[in-house]
């Protein structure tokens, strides 16, 4: 070797490390190792600088070629250390070892180009060629050896692992087979058992030592051997499960259920199954139990005189007993699957529709009679009952029972017939009855006027107001009891016999009806109005502004009526009777409702003001009809009606009733008013009261 030589191509390895890299880059391409180099294509940079400067190391120190021996001690030297030392690199990088052995093959290819381009050459006696081949033999060898032991060093760790994991499942697979709960045992190839858990022995009585040996059959018993799943668990390496069998034990029979899988082989030897049991002989005498209450119930429902079904919110039927065909000729299958809905009268219909739809609803108990239409084209009563609502699976339903009771309803008819004639037979006995009565209601009446006549000449007027009162009264309540019955009779005429009248006859009886009910009001207000001076007097404090906000909710509905509007102004307490008073604004309020204007919407104002500090004056606006002020006293005179209010319903007792309560609470009363424009009352009522009534009854 030159010194000329190995000084140009250490010049040209030290300053060539970019070249080098370039053409390892190129050479790796046209190998098809391109894409192995993407991701780490800093570390082989590093590695070709590092080879570069460990061959220049080399040709420094002239080592002499030494003859290839593929052992280790090859290996040693800088370019086999260094070949150990880019191993982990690599295989850090997943790199697989044929991609990396490749890749390291073509690492010497630039250098023995450059080596060529400086003038070394590939025979004869220049010992450089031999230095360079022999330095990445070197370092080809030492990584090789570096590759394999860690390989080797894996493959132990991974063997070490394997061995702990097989000591760990042997541990749990004991741990599991000897405490579960159903007894288990395992078997070889030839059905003989090889272990068995404590369940399994504390099952059968037996040890497990006096067991293992011996086949299934020896032990459990000789039927099992009928059971061929557990020899095709074994020789087609499959599962089984459910197989029911009977074992013999303590005098009885156990039932219970066998499942078992194939648990594999050692080395193609020593094939083995588990086998677990699981006892249902409780299982199954509870199955036939339920079974028997079954046919029991099943024959009960085919047996009861009603009919049981079974429907789901929209009323289709889901069950119903085979006894319907007794009751409407229908099969079981049929009504089912046609519906019985279609078959209701249609005048019952909607009525047992909304019954059952507030069965779901609100939980309401469905109990109807409904009109059904027998297959043989017959109608038929029936009485329909369910109360409740369960839902199973999603589906809502509801359980119920109907029954034909037909007779029944035709008894039933036969009673209300009978009732509604002895109505009539009390109906026309009272009658007769109440014509006598009268007629001795009127003798009387014709004495005591006589009574009163005489009285009238020798007593005095407030004597004469208090018989004309007591006379009001008395008529009152004796002219109620015939007005009632004249009202009813003329109303269960107008519906019995209303079809039989003609137009003539029919507007006869409504007047007669109408006469008769306006006739009864004014008897109930002459009766209120008598008994206004009788009645005792309770005085307590009275809120006028409460009170006349709860006239006002009372006459809501009139109110609304006729679209009107009441303002109630500051008004003050007073001490009085809360009924008459009530009574009192009520009319007024009620009064001022009545006589609007036919165009406008009644609006009432009141307001209230102290007179005197002894006074409370409350007055009384609205904008109605009015009247003519010199009728003001007439007014308040029972029966006089003015001749503008003709047109409006009353009886011309309402503002007497108020003059009567106010007098009675020693107040006054009072009007002004304007025609077309409006009227305003002036109600007066003592602050205290003083001495007119008593606090308490008269």
């Amino acid at each position: 070797m030159t010194d000329r030589l190995v000084s140009a191509y250490s010049e040209a390895l030290a300053v060539g490390d970019k070249a080098l890299f370039d053409a390892f880059l190129a050479r790796a391409d046209d190998a098809g190792y391109g894409k192995y180099l993407k991701s780490h294509a800093a570390a082989w940079q590093k590695t070709i600088a590092d080879l570069a400067q460990g061959l220049i190391d080399g040709l420094d120190r002239c080592e002499l070629p030494e003859p290839i021996r593929p052992d280790e001690q090859f290996a040693e030297g800088s370019s086999g250390s260094l070949g150990r030392m880019v191993v982990p690199i690599y295989k850090g990088h997943g790199l697989a070892y044929d991609h990396f052995l490749g890749l390291v093959k073509l690492l010497r290819v630039p250098f023995l180009e450059m080596a060529r381009r400086v003038g070394v050459a590939e025979t004869g006696q220049d010992p450089t060629l031999d230095i360079i081949l022999r330095f990445f033999d070197k370092f080809e060898l030492g990584l090789s050896i570096e590759w394999h032991r860690q390989e080797l060093a894996l493959s132990h760790r991974e063997l070490r692992a394997a061995k702990h994991y097989i000591l760990y499942e042997k541990r749990r697979y004991y741990t599991i087979f000897h405490r579960m709960i159903e007894p288990a045992f395992v078997v070889d190839n030839q059905a003989r058992i090889c272990d068995v858990n404590q369940a399994f022995e504390d099952f059968f009585g037996v040890k497990g030592r006096d067991v293992i040996g011996k086949t299934c059959c020896e032990v459990l018993d000789a039927r099992l051997c009928s059971v061929c799943a557990l020899e095709k668990s074994l020789t087609e390496h499959t599962s089984f499960s459910n197989v029911e069998v009977c074992v013999p034990m303590g005098g009885e029979e156990r039932t219970v259920l066998l499942a078992g899988t194939y648990l594999g082989d050692l080395n193609g030897e020593f094939p083995m199954s588990i086998v677990v049991l699981q006892d249902v002989t409780g299982k199954k005498r509870i199955e036939r139990a339920l079974k028997e209450s079954e046919e029991k119930y099943r024959t009960l429902i085919e047996n009861v005189p009603d009919v049981t079904w079974r429907a789901d919110s929209e009323g289709n039927l889901l069950f119903i007993s085979p006894n319907v065909k007794k009751v409407c000729g229908y099969t079981a299958q049929g009504l089912t699957r046609n519906g019985r809905l279609g078959k209701i009268h249609p005048d019952d219909l909607p009525g047992v529709v909304a019954a059952y739809e507030a069965l779901f609803s609100r939980r309401q108990r469905f109990d109807v009679r409904y009109r059904f239409r027998r297959k043989d084209g017959e109608w038929i009563w029936l009485h329909d009952r369910a109360v409740e609502v369960f839902e199973r699976n999603g589906l809502r339903s509801t359980d119920g029972v109907f029954a034909d009771v037909t007779a029944l309803k035709a008894v039933e008819d036969e009673l209300e017939r009978h009732r509604s004639r002895l109505e009539e037979l009390v109906a026309e006995r009272t009658a007769e009855l109440s014509h006598s009565n009268e007629l001795l209601r009127q003798e009387i009446g014709e004495r005591r006027q006589v009574e009163d006549e005489l009285r009238h000449l020798t007593v005095s007027l407030r004597r004469s107001n208090a018989e004309l009162e007591q006379f009001a009264h008395v008529v009152s309540h004796d002219l109620r009891e015939p007005l009632m019955l004249i009202v009813a009779f003329s109303e269960r005429l107008l519906q019995r016999c209303g079809a039989a009248l003609d137009e003539k006859g029919m507007e006869y009886l409504e007047r007669v009806l109408r006469s008769a009910r306006h006739l009864e009001r004014m008897v109930d207000e002459l009766l209120q109005l008598a008994r206004i001076s009788t009645r005792g007097m309770t005085v307590e404090p009275l809120d006028l502004g409460e009170l006349l906000e709860e006239v006002v909710e009372t006459l809501e509905e009139r109110i609304l009526q006729v679209q009107g509007r009441v303002d109630i102004g500051s008004l003050h307490s007073i001490e009085g009777d809360r009924v008459l008073v009530r009574q009192l604004f009520q009319n007024v309020l009620a009064n001022a409702l009545k006589y609007r204007k036919d165009d406008v919407a009644p609006r009432v104002v009141i307001a209230g003001r102290l007179v005197d500090d002894d006074f409370v004056e409350v007055s009384v606006t609205d904008n109605g009809i009015g009247f003519d002020e010199k009728y003001l006293d007439r007014i308040f005179v029972p029966f006089e009606r003015l001749e503008c209010g003709n047109k409006y319903e009353g009886t011309g007792i309402g503002l007497a009733t108020c003059e009567k309560i106010v007098i009675h609470h020693g107040g006054l009363i009072t009007a002004k008013s304007t025609p077309g424009v409006g009227t305003t009352f002036f109600i007066r009522l003592p602050v205290h009261h003083g001495g007119h009534g008593l606090k308490g009854e008269e």
